[in-house]
């Protein structure tokens, strides 16, 4: 994995950056039926209508893709802010808005206000959106090329531990309970404040410092600290070989962005992948996982229990995925991942509508929770992780932060949208819901067969040469 002090900068990096998108996109998956019931009351106390857009039905899935919806905002500041102020100050910044959103979520309490409940899960949400396009261009660029993969790996598996740990305390036992809650935000103000003291003992990319700024002496300075006592001359050669390459390609514009077809192709197979990723509508199983296994027939204190077992395989299958990218591919990881997916939400699809015809047989009910975790486990072994990184690591520096910006917008927008939806749909067409993701699904998988670049131990350069 390389020196101590490399290890930290990945650590410092991934950590909080990851740790806030799965807390946040995860706890109240554990807790809704104490914040609705909050949320019920004040709508009470305040006489407020009980229809129309502050009906629970309606409302209850706002408050919970308020999150999504920041990211979406979040995500169009990656390439202003990437570019600007840099991938480590970008990283900081981002920890005092998630300051600021945890502070309100745990006031709304105390404050009886869902309108600061809103404000905070929104700027939370907003700093996740920025820290799921810097983060992982962070872990890309201060890599070497050999074990870019499973550095780029950790900040999703920061993500389903972050998910995991968010079930674990939201437990009616933990801080789940209906005057405690507010203290599961407290908690994560630790983690925020860590990282914004840790990133600052950390250099700024050397790929940043010389490509972009045209720094020699910082980038040379930068990488000298990440190697700690290695030899640097031929990796401060390749940049400055990468940099003389991508000096002659001069400023990348959006215009340029769609025109040069070099750049165009790494761009499109970045954001379908990025696309992809939600399209498959792992946000139905992680977001609702209490829901969808209550919905199956289990009681709610089973599909509480269930759900933490599927926020585990998360992990557990995040962190194989970390240590096999290097060694496997992405391709192959994706493929396999994509084509799991598919089966699993094909027969899952078909156990849930056999047992809504068949009364009594509880068998297919446990049949159906096995498919869920193997949907989740599918999607863990490689769509969760890899995109996150490959999107960083396909396009070159230079369009790399407005690449990364236009794919995670698509990206969160889309997780918006099926966090919104996912209800509605649910009580349309009840059994079939699972087989809407369906065709999106086999439609990435195509994409990715004909188009996807294999990047395993292709330094940056080789990378750019293929698609020249």
């Amino acid at each position: 994995m390389g020196n101590y002090k490399f290890v930290f900068a990945v650590i410092s990096a991934a950590g909080n950056s990851g740790f806030n998108y799965g807390f946040q996109g995860s706890i109240l998956n554990i807790i809704p039926s104490v914040v609705i019931d909050w949320y019920t009351q004040i709508r009470i106390d305040r006489k407020l209508n009980l229809v129309g857009f502050y009906d629970t039905e309606v409302f209850a899935p706002f408050i919970l893709a308020c999150f999504s919806l920041g990211g979406i905002f979040g995500s169009l500041l990656v390439f202003i802010c990437a570019q600007f102020i840099g991938r480590k100050n970008s990283i900081i910044c981002s920890n005092f808005i998630i300051l600021m959103g945890l502070l309100l979520q745990s006031l709304a309490y105390v404050t009886e206000s869902y309108e600061v409940f809103i404000i905070g899960r929104f700027l939370t949400g907003l700093s996740a959106g920025l820290l799921s396009g810097v983060a992982p261009m962070y872990l890309v660029e201060i890599s070497p090329y050999c074990v870019r993969g499973t550095v780029g790996s950790v900040y999703y598996v920061m993500v389903a531990a972050a998910t995991a740990l968010a079930n674990i305390l939201g437990l009616h036992q933990v801080l789940g309970y209906y005057n405690t809650w507010p203290w599961l935000y407290v908690c994560c103000l630790l983690p925020s404040c860590l990282q914004i003291v840790t990133m600052s003992l950390c250099p700024e990319s050397p790929r940043y410092l010389l490509i972009d700024k045209e720094d020699d002496d910082e980038a040379e300075e930068a990488l000298a600290w990440l190697r700690d006592d290695e030899d640097i001359d031929h990796e401060m050669n390749e940049l400055r070989e990468e940099a003389a390459m991508l000096k002659d390609i001069n400023r990348v514009t959006f215009a340029r962005l769609f025109k040069d077809q070099t750049l165009r192709s790494p761009m499109i197979i970045t954001t379908v992948i990025l696309m992809g990723q939600q399209l498959c509508g792992v946000e139905t199983m992680l977001h609702f996982s209490v829901f969808v296994f209550h919905m199956m027939g289990y009681n709610l204190g089973e599909a509480i229990d269930l759900s933490i077992g599927l926020a585990c395989a998360n992990l557990a299958l995040a962190i194989i995925c970390m240590i096999i990218v290097d060694k496997v591919g992405r391709k192959i990881l994706l493929m396999g991942s994509l084509g799991g997916i598919i089966m699993s939400s094909a027969v899952l699809s078909l156990t849930v509508l056999l047992r809504s015809s068949s009364e009594g047989v509880e068998d297919i009910i446990h049949l159906c929770s096995f498919f869920v975790y193997l949907f989740v486990a599918m999607f863990a072994l490689g769509a969760g992780p890899i995109p996150w990184f490959y999107a960083a690591e396909l396009n070159n520096q230079l369009a790399r932060p407005m690449v990364m910006t236009i794919g995670l917008t698509l990206n969160w927008l889309i997780q918006f949208v099926v966090i919104m939806t996912f209800l509605p749909l649910q009580v349309s067409v009840d059994n079939y819901v699972f087989m809407i993701y369906f065709g999106f699904d086999i439609a990435v998988i195509v994409f990715v067969v004909l188009t996807m670049r294999e990047t395993m131990n292709l330094e940056s350069i080789d990378i750019a040469e293929l698609f020249y």
